[in-house]
C-alpha cells in the first residue's frame, strides 16, 4: 500500500505514468492477500492454491520484465521480494 501511496511523491500530476505505477502497487496488495488466503485455506481447496501459485508466478514474470527495463535498486529489491514470495507459498 505504502508504493500506492507514494504515487504523488512521485509524480505530482494525474498521468499514465502515475496510473501505472499506482496500479503496481495494487497489484503488490492483490497478490499479497492471495498469498494471505492461501495460508488461512492451505491444503483445503486445489483451485485456490493453484489460482494463488499463478499469481505469484506471474507477479515475478512482471517482475523480471521490470527488471530488464529499470534495473534501480529498488525495483531489484522488489523482485527480490516477489520471488521470496513465490518460493515461501510453496512452504505453506
Amino acid at each position: 500500500m505504502v508504493h500506492t501511496a507514494l504515487t504523488p511523491v512521485f509524480y505530482g500530476r494525474f498521468s499514465l505514468n502515475a496510473m501505472w505505477f499506482a496500479g503496481s502497487g495494487l497489484t503488490m496488495v492483490f497478490v499479497g492477500s492471495l498469498n494471505l488466503i492461501l495460508e488461512r485455506e492451505a491444503g483445503k481447496d486445489r483451485l485456490t492454491r493453484s489460482l494463488c501459485y499463478a499469481a505469484n508466478l506471474l507477479a515475478v514474470a512482471f517482475g523480471c520484465l521490470i527488471v530488464i527495463v529499470d534495473s534501480e535498486p529498488q525495483v531489484i529489491f522488489g523482485l527480490v521480494l516477489l520471488v521470496l514470495l513465490f518460493v515461501t507459498s510453496f512452504l505453506i
